[in-house]
Protein backbone atom coordinates (compact mmCIF):
# COMPACT_ATOMS: atom_id res chain seq x y z
CA UNK A 1 0.00 0.00 0.00
CA UNK A 2 2.83 2.44 0.81
CA UNK A 3 5.22 0.97 -1.72
CA UNK A 4 4.33 3.25 -4.68
CA UNK A 5 4.61 6.61 -2.83
CA UNK A 6 7.92 5.54 -1.28
CA UNK A 7 9.27 4.52 -4.68
CA UNK A 8 8.23 7.86 -6.16
CA UNK A 9 9.87 9.77 -3.30
CA UNK A 10 13.10 7.77 -3.61
CA UNK A 11 13.18 8.37 -7.37
CA UNK A 12 12.63 12.11 -6.94
CA UNK A 13 15.31 12.26 -4.24
CA UNK A 14 17.77 10.50 -6.54
CA UNK A 15 16.95 12.80 -9.45
CA UNK A 16 17.33 16.02 -7.47
CA UNK A 17 20.18 15.02 -5.18
CA UNK A 18 23.00 15.39 -7.72
CA UNK A 19 25.75 17.96 -7.47
CA UNK A 20 25.56 20.57 -10.26
CA UNK A 21 29.37 20.76 -10.37
CA UNK A 22 29.51 17.19 -11.65
CA UNK A 23 27.05 17.71 -14.51
CA UNK A 24 28.80 17.10 -17.82
CA UNK A 25 27.64 18.89 -20.95
CA UNK A 26 27.55 16.91 -24.17
CA UNK A 27 30.37 17.88 -26.52
CA UNK A 28 29.44 19.28 -29.91
CA UNK A 29 30.53 17.58 -33.09
CA UNK A 30 32.93 19.90 -34.94
CA UNK A 31 32.28 20.84 -38.56
CA UNK A 32 35.03 20.10 -41.05
CA UNK A 33 35.88 17.62 -43.77
CA UNK A 34 39.18 16.37 -45.14
CA UNK A 35 39.61 18.04 -48.54
CA UNK A 36 42.20 17.40 -51.26
CA UNK A 37 43.70 20.73 -52.38
CA UNK A 38 45.88 22.09 -55.15
CA UNK A 39 47.56 25.46 -55.62
CA UNK A 40 44.30 27.23 -56.52
CA UNK A 41 42.09 25.66 -53.86
CA UNK A 42 44.41 26.02 -50.87
CA UNK A 43 42.92 27.99 -47.99
CA UNK A 44 45.46 30.82 -48.22
CA UNK A 45 44.84 31.18 -51.97
CA UNK A 46 41.04 31.13 -51.63
CA UNK A 47 41.02 33.54 -48.68
CA UNK A 48 43.99 35.89 -49.12
CA UNK A 49 42.57 38.44 -46.66
CA UNK A 50 42.41 35.96 -43.77
CA UNK A 51 45.40 36.25 -41.48
CA UNK A 52 46.83 33.06 -40.06
CA UNK A 53 46.76 34.22 -36.42
CA UNK A 54 49.34 31.80 -35.18
CA UNK A 55 50.83 28.42 -35.61
CA UNK A 56 49.81 25.67 -33.23
CA UNK A 57 52.49 23.93 -31.17
CA UNK A 58 53.57 20.97 -33.31
CA UNK A 59 55.10 17.86 -31.74
CA UNK A 60 56.13 14.86 -33.84
CA UNK A 61 55.27 11.74 -31.86
CA UNK A 62 56.15 8.67 -33.93
CA UNK A 63 56.58 8.21 -37.67
CA UNK A 64 53.73 10.06 -39.34
CA UNK A 65 51.97 11.00 -36.11
CA UNK A 66 51.83 14.68 -35.17
CA UNK A 67 50.20 16.42 -32.21
CA UNK A 68 49.02 20.03 -32.63
CA UNK A 69 48.19 21.93 -29.42
CA UNK A 70 47.05 25.37 -28.41
CA UNK A 71 46.40 26.71 -24.90
CA UNK A 72 46.27 24.47 -21.87
CA UNK A 73 43.75 22.61 -19.73
CA UNK A 74 42.55 24.58 -16.71
CA UNK A 75 40.56 23.59 -13.62
CA UNK A 76 36.84 23.46 -14.43
CA UNK A 77 37.14 23.22 -18.20
CA UNK A 78 35.55 20.35 -20.07
CA UNK A 79 35.37 18.80 -23.51
CA UNK A 80 33.06 21.07 -25.53
CA UNK A 81 33.64 19.84 -29.09
CA UNK A 82 35.28 16.93 -30.87
CA UNK A 83 35.65 15.26 -34.24
CA UNK A 84 37.55 12.35 -35.74
CA UNK A 85 37.81 11.23 -39.35
CA UNK A 86 40.10 9.40 -41.75
CA UNK A 87 40.69 9.15 -45.46
CA UNK A 88 43.06 7.26 -47.76
CA UNK A 89 44.22 8.18 -51.26
CA UNK A 90 45.53 6.07 -54.18
CA UNK A 91 48.41 8.54 -54.72
CA UNK A 92 50.07 11.18 -52.52
CA UNK A 93 47.86 14.25 -52.05
CA UNK A 94 47.95 17.62 -50.32
CA UNK A 95 44.98 17.92 -47.98
CA UNK A 96 43.52 20.37 -45.53
CA UNK A 97 40.76 20.48 -42.98
CA UNK A 98 39.14 23.57 -41.46
CA UNK A 99 37.55 23.03 -38.04
CA UNK A 100 35.28 25.65 -36.48
CA UNK A 101 33.82 25.89 -32.98
CA UNK A 102 31.03 26.44 -32.20
CA UNK A 103 29.08 25.09 -35.14
CA UNK A 104 26.36 27.67 -34.39
CA UNK A 105 25.39 30.08 -31.66
CA UNK A 106 27.70 31.04 -28.81
CA UNK A 107 30.16 28.55 -27.43
CA UNK A 108 32.14 28.11 -24.25
CA UNK A 109 35.30 30.11 -23.67
CA UNK A 110 38.04 28.06 -25.35
CA UNK A 111 40.91 26.97 -23.07
CA UNK A 112 42.71 24.18 -24.96
CA UNK A 113 42.81 22.55 -28.39
CA UNK A 114 44.41 19.17 -29.05
CA UNK A 115 44.57 17.58 -32.51
CA UNK A 116 46.39 14.32 -33.18
CA UNK A 117 46.96 13.39 -36.82
CA UNK A 118 48.42 10.34 -38.48
CA UNK A 119 49.66 10.75 -42.05
CA UNK A 120 52.10 9.01 -44.38
CA UNK A 121 54.34 12.10 -44.61
CA UNK A 122 55.65 14.35 -41.86
CA UNK A 123 54.95 17.59 -43.74
CA UNK A 124 52.10 19.69 -42.40
CA UNK A 125 51.11 22.51 -40.10
CA UNK A 126 48.23 23.77 -37.97
CA UNK A 127 47.08 27.40 -37.80
CA UNK A 128 44.49 29.47 -35.97
CA UNK A 129 42.45 31.30 -38.62
CA UNK A 130 39.86 33.00 -36.39
CA UNK A 131 39.10 33.47 -32.71
CA UNK A 132 41.37 31.63 -30.32
CA UNK A 133 42.13 30.80 -26.71
CA UNK A 134 40.06 32.80 -24.17
CA UNK A 135 37.49 33.56 -26.86
CA UNK A 136 34.09 31.97 -27.47
CA UNK A 137 34.98 30.73 -30.95
CA UNK A 138 37.92 29.32 -32.84
CA UNK A 139 38.74 28.30 -36.40
CA UNK A 140 41.67 25.99 -37.12
CA UNK A 141 43.34 25.03 -40.39
CA UNK A 142 45.35 21.79 -40.48
CA UNK A 143 47.35 20.97 -43.60
CA UNK A 144 49.20 17.82 -44.65
CA UNK A 145 51.27 17.55 -47.80
CA UNK A 146 52.20 14.58 -49.95
CA UNK A 147 50.23 12.07 -47.87
CA UNK A 148 48.55 8.80 -48.83
CA UNK A 149 46.38 8.68 -45.72
CA UNK A 150 45.18 11.15 -43.13
CA UNK A 151 43.52 10.34 -39.81
CA UNK A 152 42.75 12.93 -37.15
CA UNK A 153 41.15 13.30 -33.76
CA UNK A 154 40.37 16.83 -32.56
CA UNK A 155 39.27 17.90 -29.07
CA UNK A 156 38.38 21.40 -27.91
CA UNK A 157 38.09 22.20 -24.21
CA UNK A 158 36.42 25.22 -22.66
CA UNK A 159 34.47 26.60 -19.74
CA UNK A 160 31.12 28.34 -19.31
Amino acid sequence: MYRTPCLVLLTLAAVFAFDLDTVQFRAQLLNGDIVVVNETTRFQRKYPNVTLNGMMLKTKLVKGQINYQLGKRIPGDQLVAEKADKQSFPAPEDIQIVLRYPTKGEGATVSHVNIVVDQSSSVGDGYVIEGGISQKFIGILVEANNTMHFTFSASIYGYY
